[in-house]
């Protein structure tokens, strides 16, 4: 399997779409949630000023999503014409912004996300070092091979803490990234009234709210099978920044 094309989460292979008129201006604030009307009809343009967006976290079919990687901004339409609903945005130089978009019948404005003034590139430089695509492709495919790359150990597993659906199985660590293996198995019981097996569908959005990590940390997630019948099993390879 070509680890290009199962690198879904971080890495958005995008269509070149016409800018919109009109602009909407809001400054980035990790602390707080974004709330923004957006067109019921059209795609709206969101775009993060002198950064690229990486990656995005929502309910799949909440939305429909395009991409430009050219521009590093994405393009976003509802599916319910009425219903609000949430994204979460993360960028290349380790931002990251809640939105809740509110779909109104409305000509469509582009959302632009400023950055603060406030010596916020320093900060971000001493806290959240540049990660290239390369190093997280290559420590994704060291995981999957079942190597140790160079700079990285392996570390202690706490068996003792809470597992859901998923289990780690194996954590590499290095001075800026880690890679954590969950194992995934389809261990649904059967329905009473029906004889069809029940089958587990997995999805990175998902995937990611239930991890126990910071989403600014989360950089990328590769999940090989996205489809369990009863019995099967996967592994899921989860790239986030050191802590």
């Amino acid at each position: 399997m070509n680890l290009k094309h199962t690198f879904i989460l971080s890495l958005f292979f995008l269509l070149t779409l016409s800018a919109v008129k009109a602009a909407l201006i809001q400054t980035l604030d990790e602390s707080r949630v974004i709330e923004v009307p957006i067109s019921k009809e059209d795609l709206t343009r969101i775009t993060v000023q002198e950064d690229r967006i990486r990656n995005v976290f929502g309910v799949t079919g909440e939305y429909v999503l395009e991409t430009d990687e050219d521009q590093g901004q994405i393009f976003i339409r509802p599916t319910d014409l009425e219903k609000p609903f949430s994204l979460t945005l993360t960028t290349e130089k380790g931002r990251t912004q809640d939105l809740r978009l509110i779909p109104k019948d409305q000509a469509p404005e582009a959302l632009v996300l400023k950055i603060a003034e406030v010596n916020e590139e320093k900060h971000l430089k001493e806290t959240h070092p540049f990660v290239s695509r390369l190093d997280v492709e290559n420590l994704l495919e060291a995981c999957r091979s079942g190597r140790i790359p160079l700079g990285y150990k392996e570390a202690p597993l706490n068996l003792y803490a809470p597992q859901g659906s998923y289990k780690l199985i194996q954590e590499l660590k290095g001075d800026t990234l880690r890679c954590l293996t969950y194992e995934v198995k389809n261990s649904l019981q059967s329905s009473v009234v029906s004889d069809k097996k029940p089958i587990l569908s997995l999805s990175e959005s998902l995937f990611a709210q239930s991890l126990p990590l910071q989403k600014q940390n989360l950089i990328a997630i590769l999940i090989p099978h996205h489809i369990l019948r009863l019995g099967e099993h996967t592994h899921v390879y989860v790239v986030a920044r050191t802590d």
